[in-house]
């Protein structure tokens, strides 16, 4: 059963990725206006959040499903701590490992 506190450590995880998934989307909207200033200026901050945004969502995943981490912030790494059931078929198939659990 996850605690209360888990599953607050979880929810602001998960409103963090949200926010920043915001945040890639609006550089994305801003890149498709202008593709040369998408490649020049926005695709690196692009990029970075939203490997942050599954960073956070796995780790908020993580947590509910009680699952240890230690400071990891390798997307791959996280993933192979092996999310169960749904989540980590969805995972598998948006990073291309072809898994399932």
């Amino acid at each position: 059963m996850v605690s209360e506190e888990q599953y607050g450590r979880a929810y602001e995880a998960y409103l963090s990725a949200k926010g920043f998934l915001s945040a890639a989307d609006i550089l994305r909207q801003v890149g498709q206006k202008d593709s040369m200033k998408l490649f020049s200026y926005y695709m690196n901050p692009l990029s970075i959040n939203a490997a942050f945004v599954c960073e956070l969502f796995i780790k908020s995943m993580l947590i509910l499903k009680e699952i240890m981490y230690r400071k990891i912030h390798s997307i791959k790494e996280l993933y192979a701590l092996g999310l169960p059931g749904y989540y980590g078929s969805v995972l598998a198939s948006i990073l291309g490992y072809g898994l399932s659990f």
